[in-house]
């Protein structure tokens, strides 16, 4: 706190010793960066707002400006440390938004590959769509818990090891994180090699879309997107390894470089790449249901029905349909007989004379 300084604020920040001492961060932020990293997530949520209220794509939309309001509030926090780099506050600011943004831009990622395994075909991968998403989106709610849990009791803390414990909470949220991303990357490298190998289970519905120059752009988008997201986590998992007064947690180059720079990629590929310009009404097409539909053993007779409704034909449901036959199945056919008597054992046919 500025009360317990040796030196006035203004003064103590402009010496070395003082500010690593004293100091949130061993640095005063560079300004016309923390500016512009605001104006530029401040665009892409503006951006982000229009393209999925006038493509629909409402659970996208939803992640991306999650994620984005977080970055904006996280820089925020930034800007307000150039005024007081000695307010905690301050620095729970920026720390808690940079950190636990990303996790919602991983749901927008995870909710694009279940569309992508729909429109390859669904027996091309280890899991059903809404496998994917439900199981991955779980990853980043508990990431997104233990990060936030450690940065509350990082920021709360009164001893060191009370700090050290939020800390290490926090790096266990972002190893989730690290993990998942890693899982989702194996299972994308899944599905294009059995996309390779067995062509035959490609989905004949969506192959017109499958061929399109759009499709295959949006491939590309995602791939950046994850690739980027990935270096960012993993670079915020070494920095706070170290703890807060590590030199890889006070090295503003080296933030803006893989924190900065990452998260720009990312969410400028998934703007220019929005999944409303380039999937269009494939989007819904190839979504999902949460619940599962449970099929009636009588499905197939009822559709059997429904067809022959149509058709005009009628179909009994309980009974199988027999060719009517003129004679009867259980009984031999006799010729008939002018004199049954002569078919009697032992019996001379005696002629009238």
């Amino acid at each position: 706190m500025s009360d317990e300084l040796p030196l006035p604020p203004d003064q103590c920040e402009k010496d070395a010793e003082c500010l690593e001492a004293y100091g949130s961060l061993h640095y005063i932020p560079n300004a016309p960066l923390n500016y512009v990293s605001v104006g530029f997530f401040a665009a892409i949520l503006i951006a982000q707002i229009w393209l999925g209220i006038r493509h629909k794509t409402w659970g996208f939309m939803a992640a991306m400006i999650g994620g984005t309001v977080l970055e904006v509030v996280g820089y925020v926090g930034r800007i307000l440390m150039i005024g007081d780099i000695f307010d905690q506050n301050n620095f729970i600011i920026y720390l808690v938004g940079l950190t636990i943004g990303p996790a919602f831009y991983g749901a927008a990622i995870y909710l694009s590959l279940s569309r992508i395994i729909t429109v390859f075909g669904t027996g091309l991968c280890w899991f059903k769509p809404r496998t994917v998403t439900i199981t991955w989106i779980g990853f980043d709610v508990v990431s997104l818990l233990l990060q936030s849990a450690g940065g509350a009791i990082s920021s709360m803390a009164d001893t060191q090891s009370q700090s050290d414990l939020g800390i290490n909470i926090m790096i266990a949220g972002l190893a989730t994180q690290v993990a998942a991303t890693t899982a989702f990357c194996a299972v994308c490298l899944q599905l294009w090699l059995w996309v390779r190998r067995y062509p035959q289970r490609l989905s004949v519905e969506y192959a017109p879309f499958r061929k399109s120059s759009k499709f295959k752009m949006y491939l590309w988008v995602l791939g950046i997107a994850v690739v980027a997201i990935l270096v960012r986590c993993i670079f915020r998992l070494l920095e706070l390894s170290g703890g807060y007064d590590s030199e890889l947690a006070n090295h503003e180059l080296t933030f803006v470089l893989f924190d900065s720079l990452m998260m720009a990629i990312m969410c400028l590929a998934l703007t220019i790449g929005h999944p409303g310009l380039l999937f269009g009404e494939y989007w819904d097409r190839a979504t999902f249901s949460f619940r599962t539909k449970k099929t009636s053993a009588m499905e197939p007779f009822r559709k059997q029905f429904d067809d022959g409704s149509r058709s005009g034909s009628e179909v009994n449901l309980h009974q199988p349909e027999f060719t009517p036959l003129q004679n009867n199945l259980h009984q031999p056919e006799f010729t008939p007989l002018q004199n049954l008597t002569e078919y009697q054992p032992g019996y001379q046919r005696v002629s009238n004379a």
